[in-house]
């Protein structure tokens, strides 16, 4: 989350548990906000646990009620809509925005964003945030004062039978690794760097 947040209240699209998340960070922060929702159930969730008021209707309805896009986003909604949401924030003329991770899908929905903020001089994030965890930020400064990385290894596990009991769209269990693993493989190259040399193993799998 940068510094330097504009006075103006930063669009939180989404209105589920990360989007709690967010915005506790945000009130934490003192930074205005307004929360757009699709369904009222949602939204009064939302209300129990943040003591914010929620728009709801989702985001089109909100651009249109707009004389302007908002300035900054964050897009905290479900893994199979954040693509859509994000362009469609791009299209009304957003310049600022931090999507969830993994910001998409596939690769074709990614390089389509690319595009759209290329184009429009954007500056779209993808919210990969354990690399500014302060243990992260710990082991930068230690790997540092050793000389570098020249190996590494890290390991990890689904628990199947947990996500297995989740209320997730058949596209997105499809894309597990990408919607949810994807964060422990990015800290890991992030510290470590691009491998010259790499060895995989795998075991098990799921379910579906």
């Amino acid at each position: 989350m940068p510094d330097h947040l504009e006075p103006t209240p930063v669009c939180l699209v989404g209105a589920g548990p990360m989007a709690v998340e967010y915005a506790r960070v945000l009130q934490a922060r003192a930074a205005p906000f307004d929360v757009i929702g699709r369904s009222e159930k949602s939204a009064e969730a939302f209300r129990a646990q943040v003591d914010v008021p929620v728009h709801t209707g989702g985001l089109d309805r909100h651009l249109a009620g707009r004389a302007a896009a908002p300035r900054a986003a964050i897009v905290a909604v479900g893994v199979d809509h954040l693509s859509a949401v994000t362009a469609a924030l791009l299209d009304a003329g957003t310049r600022r925005i931090l999507v969830e991770k993994p910001g998409a899908l596939d690769l074709a929905q990614l390089e389509r964003l690319v595009d759209l903020a290329d184009g429009s001089g954007a500056e779209v994030s993808i919210a990969y945030n354990r690399r500014f965890y302060a243990s992260t930020l710990a082991a930068e400064r230690m790997i540092a004062e050793d000389g570098g990385v020249t190996s590494f290894q890290f390991e990890f596990t689904e628990w199947s039978h947990r996500i297995a009991e989740l209320e997730k769209p058949t596209a997105v269990l499809a894309a597990w690794f990408l919607a949810n693993s994807s964060h422990v493989v990015d800290l890991a190259f992030f510290l470590g760097g691009r491998p010259v040399e790499m060895h995989c193993r795998t075991s098990g799998s799921l379910a579906w």
